[in-house]
């Protein structure tokens, strides 16, 4: 199933340069952190199910090896999956093929680890102008872990998958308004329980994420202490994800 998430948001951070409407929440610009420097980022979803409250956590550490190279790792933890499929989770569909949306919602399922996120970032062009900049960037990730995922959305960021994905990002920034595209070709692994025998393979997939800042505060920067707010759009959409 193809979804498109929109998030239109006040944003809040401590920044230190005009590039600061580039923290997009969801997504990395083309921009590196600067060399020596480890950044940590804490992501927090919640949302009820039925009389389930389901919530995810992911931690995320960052460190700049270069003003070329970053590295991150990531660790997810949720209360979205069982430890094993559920029972009815995979289902005859009548003509000789097998679904896996049988799960019923609202299951209460124990929070855990669910993935961990290697993510290496290298940005090999970067073009400086007077109060812009147009910035490419190629990011090889590496995601493992074993939960029972019966959705058919690809993704190795929300810890969803295991697999490889190879990206490219775009940035450009003019002034306070900053633009970014990231595309990535995924390549999940497949969910196999060797004492049931069974297993979900997962297809390729293609995704694109568009994201926009405009930095609101401070109009006119006095010291690279000040708080930055930010307005932010994200718009997140994978492409050809199937499940067998």
């Amino acid at each position: 199933m193809n979804r498109v998430y929109a998030f239109i948001l006040g944003f809040i951070c401590l920044g230190k340069s005009i590039s600061a409407q580039e923290l997009f929440p969801h997504n990395d610009p083309a921009s590196n952190i600067p060399k020596g420097v480890l950044g940590i980022r804490v992501s927090n979803e919640f949302y009820k199910e039925l009389n389930q409250t389901r919530s995810s956590q992911i931690y995320r550490f960052m460190f700049g090896l270069s003003p070329r190279w970053m590295i991150s790792q990531s660790f997810s933890f949720s209360n979205h999956h069982a430890k094993t499929l559920p029972q009815g989770a995979i289902l005859d569909d009548g003509n000789g093929g097998y679904y896996t949306h049988g799960v019923k919602k609202g299951g209460k399922y124990p929070y855990g680890f669910d993935n961990f996120l290697m993510s290496v970032k290298y940005r090999f062009l970067n073009r400086d102008g007077d109060h812009q900049h147009f910035r490419m960037a190629a990011m090889l990730d590496f995601a493992g872990g074993t939960e029972p995922h019966d959705e058919a959305e690809s993704s190795l960021v929300m810890g969803d998958n295991a697999g490889l994905g190879l990206g490219l990002i775009t940035t450009f920034l003019k002034n306070k308004f900053a633009i970014s595209l990231a595309t990535s070709f995924l390549l999940p692994a497949n969910y196999s329980e060797a004492f049931t025998n069974v297993e979900i393979r997962y297809d390729k997939a293609f995704n694109y994420n568009l994201s926009m800042g405009y930095l609101l505060f401070p109009r006119m920067y006095k010291n690279y202490k000040q708080t930055n707010v930010n307005l932010y759009l994200e718009i997140m959409k994978p492409l050809q994800d199937k499940q067998s």
